[in-house]
Parts: structure tokens; sequence; C-alpha cells
């Protein structure tokens, strides 16, 4: 069972991922506004805001960040490209929006499985997690111009997805700056390259919440003579420190 204490910071760690969750979709959202006509299907800055959404949040936060920008769309609210509601799943371009889900639960697997934060690794798992966006963007662009909507032939759907060959480049280059800038914004914001990213988000460990709960529980039993330590390392820091004061007297 938990003790109060440790039900507050469970909590707030709770609160704090929705909160990182709801950023990522609102920019999602942003992404959206900022389009480029090109043929049956828009370039935004979506793709960016995605693949980052897996970077910072992890897969699985970054997924849900994704499903949520899905379905306030899906109930009526115009986030889309074009709109919004249950009937825009017909549209060419809601392959896409599914292959955002997948595109950020792979950004965020790939960017875990390398030790470092180097630009190399960064791009390569940009470019990892355009893939599903692209594949399931694609078939669904296909099958709805030419089955659904009934709008084109199959010929003329395959030809209509010359324009997205050059919307991949355009978000491989995306991909890339980012990997030259995003090892610096996460140092800035408390990173170091050395860490690894957890499917729960920038805490970078799914035990967190129990770590923080043992430490505050330690730190409740400590005494106003003794202060609180944190970590194992600095209470093997103090005990060491105990020790030479007590061989120096």
């Amino acid at each position: 069972m938990f003790s109060d204490g440790q039900y507050g910071i469970i909590s707030a760690m709770t609160a704090k991922r929705l909160i990182r969750i709801s950023y990522f979709t609102m920019l999602t959202i942003i992404g959206a506004m900022i389009r480029i006509p090109a043929g049956p299907v828009s370039f935004t800055l979506q793709t960016l805001f995605v693949v980052l959404a897996g970077f910072v949040l992890g897969a699985r936060d970054g997924l849900f960040a994704e499903l949520a920008y899905m379905i306030i769309g899906l109930i009526g609210i115009p986030v889309f490209t074009t709109g919004g509601g249950p009937q825009y799943v017909l549209q060419p371009s809601f392959g896409y929006i599914v292959g955002f889900c997948a595109g950020a639960y792979t950004a965020g697997r790939v960017l875990r499985r390398f030790r470092t934060l180097k630009p190399r690794q960064i791009f390569v798992s940009g470019i990892a997690a355009l893939l599903p966006i692209y594949a399931l963007g694609m078939t669904y662009q296909v099958i709805s111009l030419t089955y659904i909507l009934g709008s084109m032939t199959l010929r003329g759907a395959v030809i209509s997805l010359i324009n997205i060959v050059y919307m991949f480049i355009g978000d491989a280059v995306q991909i890339f700056i980012v990997s030259l800038i995003f090892p610096r914004i996460m140092t800035m914001i408390g990173k170091t390259e050395k860490q690894k990213f957890a499917d729960n988000g920038l805490n970078g460990n799914s035990a967190a919440p129990d770590a923080n709960a043992e430490t505050a529980a330690h730190c409740d039993a400590k005494t106003d003579r003794e202060p609180c330590c944190t970590s194992n390392a600095e209470r093997q820091k103090t005990a060491h420190c105990e020790a030479d004061a007590g061989g120096k007297s």
C-alpha cells in the first residue's frame, strides 16, 4: 500500500505526463494549420512534431499524444488539415493520421535502443519513424482515391504519389536539422547524452514512481539532525565522510 506522500508523488508525475502529452497533441494541431497544397495530400509540419513527440515523450506517450489528436478530430473538432468529423476517414490523407501514431511510437522505440544521443542515431530514428507514416499514408491514399472515392483510376492514384516523394525528402531534411540540435536541447532541459528514453516519458525510467516514493519514505524516516540523501551514491558519500571525520577525531 502507498502512503499519502507516495500517492502525491505518483499523482504529480501522472499530471506532468498528461501535460507533456497535451503539449505535443497541440503541436500536431498547430502543424496541421501550416500547410502547402501538394495534390490530394498537403505538406504540413505535422510529421516533424510527431517524430519529436516520440523523441521527447518516449514511444508510449508519443503514441498517446497522436491518438488524442486523431480522436479529437474524429469527434468533430476541425483539427485535421481540411476539417474533422467521422467522415474524415474517407479522405485520402487519413492514412497519414493513422501513421502518425505508428510513427511517434517508432521514433521513441528506435531512439531508446541507442545508448547515446548523437546526431546520427537521432537521424536514423527519425527516418525509421517516417517509414510507417508514409507506408500507411500512401497505401490508404491509393485505396481512398481508387475504391472509396472513385475519383481516380488505380494508375492515376499511383501517379499521384509522386508528390509524396518530395514530401518525404522535405521531412527527411527537417529530421536532419533536428538531429543536429536535439542533443543540445535535451541537455538544456536536464538530459545527458548517455541517458536512454523510456516509454513513459522524460524521466527515463518506468520505475521512477516507485523510486521516488522510496526516496520520499527514506526522507520521512530521517531526523532533523541527519540530512536526507536522495540517492545511494549520496548516502555512500555521506557515510564515507562520516568515517573520515571519525578517523581524524
